[in-house]
């Protein structure tokens, strides 16, 4: 027997003469189905007199305890539920197709008000609990009323449900190229990577073959090998990359020595006046350290940030994931393996910062060579403060 104020959520007292002798029975019912041995013939018939309805191949086990005896629930096809499941199916419970449930776990529809004088007089509410297909609950998980737990998805042992359990959508698969920049482990040797990336080395190749007097063509197979270049830039051949520079961005009035090595599989962004002495490298990718990945040849790539008006010395080395302030110089031979702030004169391996730039770099560039400011103003035709 079924009462509408059991299944619509309002409050209702559960007092009733009709109602009481109605679920006592339903509980028998239960102890009965519970008394039979597991191999008993005629468990699977008084599992299915027990539910409001029952698919074809579930299988629960005892004890299953149930204020109704489960009179208000139905299972889907192939439902298996662990022995010590506790309904308090007062109210109306839903259990998807293919659903797995571990030991001790308790699906509860009934509440009861806060408000102390309502449950003094008794009053309760049902709220019905709705769990999709394929879930897996946990040992020990705790669904309370009104719970909607979405099809495929498995909640951890001993987790309180108190809100709905949205299917979490699966990850489409990451386009090979966006590997590179999203700081993820990936394998370059996907032949899609390898047929992108051989376009650009030829690329490069063909700049590395131009003439030193060939500057206009230079400049414009720059503007298809880079990312983003700005004008008045003058990379000197031969220059080294692994995507031809394709994932660096230079800003402008950017000069590089001879031999400049960009592993550019990540992004290299590098701002306005900045130079390079030769043989430099920047280098954004990295391999674990952890040895069973390496021979599978799993690799990442961390971005390299490069300010305005920097320098760097010949043989100087950025490591993955280094951001470099403004106005830096960092010395020949440094290895920049953590990130510089701006104005300061780094150096060494691994390199660190020296000193600030500071008022004695305003009076000389080398050594006791000053500065001759008023002819430098006069030549350039810039005021300098």
């Amino acid at each position: 027997m079924a009462w509408e104020e059991l299944a619509n959520g309002s409050l209702y007292l559960p007092t009733g003469e009709a109602m009481l002798a109605a679920q006592l029975a339903h509980q028998d019912d239960l102890a009965r189905f519970n008394a039979l041995a597991p191999s008993d013939p005629k468990r699977p018939a008084a599992m299915r007199a027990l539910f409001a309805a029952v698919g074809p191949d579930c299988a629960v086990a005892s004890p299953l305890h149930a204020n109704w005896g489960g009179a208000h629930v139905t299972l889907g096809a192939g439902v298996q539920i662990a022995a010590g499941l506790t309904l308090v199916d007062d109210g109306p419970i839903s259990i998807g197709a293919h659903t797995r449930i571990g030991a001790n776990v308790t699906l509860a529809t009934g509440g009861h008000p806060v408000w102390p004088a309502l449950r003094r007089a008794g009053y309760v509410h049902n709220q019905a609990i709705t769990i999709g297909a394929h879930v897996t609950l946990g040992t020990g998980v705790v669904v309370l009323p009104g719970i909607t737990i979405a099809s495929g998805v498995t909640v951890a042992p001993g987790t309180l449900v108190t809100h709905d359990l949205p299917r979490i959508p699966e990850k489409e698969a990451m386009n090979p190229m966006d590997q590179l920049s999203s700081g993820a482990l990936y394998r370059p040797s996907d032949p899609a990577l390898v047929t992108e990336q051989l376009k650009w080395q030829d690329l490069l190749v063909q700049y590395n073959q131009t003439l030193p007097s060939e500057q206009t063509k230079r400049s414009a197979m720059l503007q298809q090998l880079f990312g983003a270049i700005g004008p008045d830039c003058y990379i000197e051949a031969p220059m080294h990359a692994n995507w031809g520079g394709h994932h660096a961005h230079f800003g402008r009035h950017i000069y590089a020595n001879y031999n400049l090595t960009m592993v550019d599989d990540g992004p290299i962004y590098v701002g306005d006046n900045t130079m390079f002495g030769p043989n430099v490298v920047l280098a954004t990718a990295g391999h674990p350290v952890w040895p069973a990945l390496r021979p599978l040849d799993y690799q990442y790539n961390m971005a390299i940030h490069i300010g305005q008006n920097c320098w760097f010395g010949a043989g100087a080395i950025v490591l993955p994931g280094v951001t470099i302030g403004d106005n830096v110089v960092v010395g020949a031979g440094s290895v920049v393996t953590h990130d510089l702030p701006a104005n300061v004169v780094a150096v060494g391996n691994p390199c660190r910062v020296l000193r600030a730039v500071n008022q004695h770099d305003r009076e000389f560039y080398f050594k006791d060579r000053r500065i001759d400011w008023a002819a430098i103003a006069a030549e350039s035709g810039e005021t300098f403060e």
